[in-house]
């Protein structure tokens, strides 16, 4: 497991907000929504009192995965965003907030650094690989539906570990 500067300041950006609103890119893959739903639900159940939202409808072929039945909120310059999975601004699933804070976690080519915080590793197999190492250093309950989610992604990104350019650290 990895522990470095940018998981910390991820962390503590969390830990201060109240409203956290997890975006992905659109028309996506089963890594885009097992991070974007393995983060929700990591954090809503480490932080019950904050409002933590998935955003963008999930298409129906992926609900597999997961889906929600909340509705989605209107995003505030207060919030703090976490897009996952989504190299380019132009490809999120939905419109940022004016003037929120803004993390992108992704194993894609850094093109287009469009947060404040960055955490873009292409070594990483997969978002939610990413997302499992973020849980892990940040000491979230990684429950069994969580960890359903990630692999998911981690298998859809993966090609069925086909893929691999180094060993999973799990």
């Amino acid at each position: 497991m990895k522990t470095n500067a940018i998981i910390t300041d991820i962390t503590k950006s969390i830990v201060k907000m109240d409203r956290i609103l997890v975006y992905r890119h659109t028309n996506p893959d089963p890594d885009a929504i097992g991070a974007q739903f393995g983060l929700v639900a990591l954090l809503k159940a480490a932080y019950p009192e904050k409002l933590v939202v998935a955003m963008a409808p999930v298409p129906g072929h992926l609900a597999w995965i997961d889906t929600t039945d909340e509705q989605l909120v209107p995003p505030q310059a207060t919030d703090l965003v976490i897009a996952v999975d989504c190299a380019n601004h132009e490809r999120l699933a939905g419109e940022l907030p004016t003037g929120a804070f803004v993390i992108k976690i992704d194993h894609h080519p850094n093109h287009d650094p469009y947060g404040q915080l960055n955490w873009v590793d292409e070594t990483y197999s997969s978002c939610s690989e990413m997302i499992y190492e973020l849980a892990q250093a940040g000491c979230f309950t990684v429950t069994a539906a969580v960890a359903t989610k990630l692999y998911a992604g981690i298998i859809g990104d993966t090609v069925r570990f086909s893929t691999l350019r180094r060993p999973l650290e799990l």
